[in-house]
């Protein structure tokens, strides 16, 4: 599930690693998640919108991981129904032991720390403030964020019309 721009047509091929995220629903979600998480949560925090990001997360994410797949092994792109039916599969594994497990949830806090370091590392220096350790973000583990798992019926409607 890849795409490359068709010499003299303006239309999109199946060429290029990680194309899915290209798709109009997928980059949708990802505008949905920055705008909500950025805008809307802290304008109005509430469970609407906590439940968006969710939402919007889940319709990504295996997108996103996928994605990841076919750059890191070129060969998965030959699968890459089969890769993204796997992340779809990782993404709601993960999101139900993040909310459900303690130790999941702790994980997911510590990941998203370190993915957080080097934006927050050059924040500090353009600031000229000390440089920030490693630390865990702060997160709610909240069971009834379930309700949200049919969105990852989005990227396996993707996959299959892919095929």
């Amino acid at each position: 599930m890849s795409i490359q721009l068709r010499q003299g047509t303006g239309t999109i091929g199946t060429d290029v690693p990680g194309a899915l995220l290209l798709h109009p629903l997928v980059l949708a979600g990802i505008a949905c998640f920055v705008v909500n998480d950025h805008v809307l949560k802290p304008a109005h925090p509430g469970w609407l919108t906590g439940k968006l990001s969710d939402v919007a997360g889940l319709i990504f994410f295996p997108v996103l991981l996928a994605a990841v797949a076919e750059l890191i092994m070129p060969a998965a792109r030959r699968h890459a129904g089969a890769i993204l039916v796997l992340a779809v599969a990782v993404t709601g594994l993960t999101y139900v032991a993040m909310l459900l497990v303690p130790a999941g949830g702790d994980g997911y806090r510590w990941f998203i720390g370190i993915v957080q370091w080097p934006v927050r590392i050059v924040a500090a220096i353009a600031a000229g403030s000390p440089l920030p350790a490693i630390a865990p973000v702060r997160f709610a583990a909240d069971p009834t964020d379930l309700i949200t798992l049919p969105a990852l019926l989005v990227p396996l409607v993707l996959a299959i019309r892919g095929r």
